[in-house]
C-alpha cells in the first residue's frame, strides 16, 4: 500500500517527491495529503 501511495505522490509532485524521497519523508507527505 506505501508503496501505491508514493507512486501517487511522484506523479502527483514529480519535483517535491524527488526531494522527499532524498529526505526519507515521502511517506510523510502522502500520509498528509
Amino acid at each position: 500500500m506505501n508503496l501505491k501511495v508514493l507512486v501517487c505522490v511522484k506523479q502527483t509532485f514529480d519535483t517535491e517527491a524527488k526531494i522527499e524521497l532524498k529526505d526519507g519523508k515521502i511517506a510523510d507527505a502522502g500520509i498528509n495529503l
